[in-house]
């Protein structure tokens, strides 16, 4: 009885060289992986460094605008709407805390300063609003305008 010995098959070497070849390009496409997650996650983090930044900004011009005006108390600006609660701002630490009623507010930005404009010197009432903050390790300075109407300005003179 005669046996066939020509089987088809791969042999060691070509199997050894297909390991290689995939082991390569498993090790090329993880690391590819790898600096482009730690490239998304400095984007992401950056991201919301700014994204704090623009709330906080938005926040307080929103309340600015709202508020029938705004005194500095001891280095705590007060936002006074009548028929609402005030709003507070104030530095903690490198923090800046927003209070409204029971609601308290941290945002997440690195505050350095926030600097009351008084509108005369007689008169509590501030103008503008100075913020110094760091954002993405760069110093940023954002200036807040509140516009008062001419009753509200003499009504808060007749109350001195």
């Amino acid at each position: 009885m005669k046996r066939n010995l020509n089987i088809k098959a791969f042999t060691i070497i070509e199997l050894v060289i297909a390991l290689l070849l995939s082991s390569v390009v498993i090790g090329v496409t993880y690391t590819a992986f790898a600096l482009w997650k730690k490239q998304f996650t400095g984007y992401h983090n950056r991201s919301a460094e700014t994204g704090g930044y623009v709330v906080l900004c938005k926040a307080l011009q929103s309340d600015a605008d709202r508020a029938l005006y705004i005194e500095d108390s001891a280095g705590v600006l007060l936002f006074r709407r009548p028929g609402f609660p005030d709003v507070r701002y104030e530095l903690s630490g490198s923090r800046l805390l927003r209070t409204e009623g029971e609601s308290i507010d941290s945002f997440f930005v690195q505050v350095e300063g926030l600097e009351a404009g008084k509108l005369k010197k007689e008169l509590p009432l501030v103008r503008s609003i100075g913020l110094k903050a760091v954002v993405e390790n760069k110093p940023v300075y954002s200036l807040f305008i509140k516009q008062y109407a001419a009753k509200d300005l003499l009504n808060a003179e007749r109350h001195e």
